[in-house]
């Protein structure tokens, strides 16, 4: 009687190690669509978003203040963690309180000019800081942007003629 050996089946060492270098090949491309499409995407939908509540809730602390923007004769910096003044907190409530999504943000309303400016310093890519830029100014037509971003990551919008008190 013979004895057989069976042959046991499964994966050679090699085909294991070429399957895990496809899974990691494909997995690498998926990581750099994310940051190259889909992340920078995200970005600028949410710095669109809130130039554009900034802007709605500036509007309505207009309509609280007698039909005039808060009045701030120099550059405000936001978020206001305790605002003292009635301006303060007319300017505070239109931004959320002390929302950290307006860290480096600034308001100015002075001489029949509204400005507002804009802290791109979170975002890393000078590209997307302009896009964002652009995004901003074509979407706000009430408002005049600054033509660059600035190398700290800032840039000013103005709206005038209009009514600070």
């Amino acid at each position: 009687m013979r004895k057989e050996i069976a042959k046991q089946r499964g994966f050679s060492l090699i085909e294991l190690l070429i399957a895990s270098a496809i899974i990691i090949a494909l997995a690498a491309g998926v990581l750099f669509y994310y940051n190259n499409s889909v992340k920078p995407g995200q970005i600028t939908r949410e710095k669109l978003e809130a130039f554009t509540n900034m802007v709605a809730g500036l509007e309505n602390a207009k309509i609280l203040n007698g039909n005039a923007y808060p009045l701030a004769d120099t550059m405000t910096n936001l978020p206001i963690a305790n605002p003292t003044t009635a301006q303060e907190r007319l300017i505070s409530q239109a931004t959320g309180g002390n929302n950290s999504t307006y860290a480096g943000w600034g308001y100015q309303c002075n001489a029949n000019t509204l400005t507002i400016r804009v802290s791109l310093a979170d975002v890393p890519d000078a590209t997307l800081r302009e896009n964002i830029r652009l995004g901003i100014a074509n979407n706000n037509s009430d408002f005049t942007c600054a033509a660059t971003v600035q190398a700290n990551g800032t840039f000013t919008c103005t709206k005038s003629p209009v009514v600070c008190r």
